[in-house]
C-alpha cells in the first residue's frame, strides 16, 4: 500500500490487466479498498486476443507514450 500510496502523489496510476474484470477489481479493491491510488482499470476486454496471447493496445490509455511507464510480466503482452 505504501508503494501506491507514495507513486499516486506524483504520478496517474491506470491498471491495464489481462485479467478479466470480476477477477482484477476483487484483486485491485484489496489493494485500494477506497479507489484513492488507482485512477483507472482497463481489463482483458480492452485488449486483443491472438494466438492465445492478450495484447495491450497502448493508445487504449489515451496518454502520451513517451510519458508511460510500464510494467508487465510479459513483453509480448503490448
Amino acid at each position: 500500500m505504501t508503494f501506491l500510496k507514495t507513486l499516486s502523489e506524483v504520478y496517474e496510476i491506470v491498471i491495464f490487466t489481462a485479467s478479466t474484470k470480476p477477477y482484477a477489481d476483487y484483486i485491485l479493491n484489496m489493494i485500494d479498498s477506497k479507489g484513492i491510488y488507482i485512477q483507472h482499470r482497463l481489463y482483458r476486454e480492452h485488449t486483443d486476443c491472438v494466438n492465445s496471447v492478450y495484447h495491450k493496445d497502448l493508445s487504449m490509455l489515451g496518454r502520451q507514450l513517451s510519458k508511460t511507464i510500464i510494467i508487465d510480466n510479459l513483453s509480448e503482452n503490448f
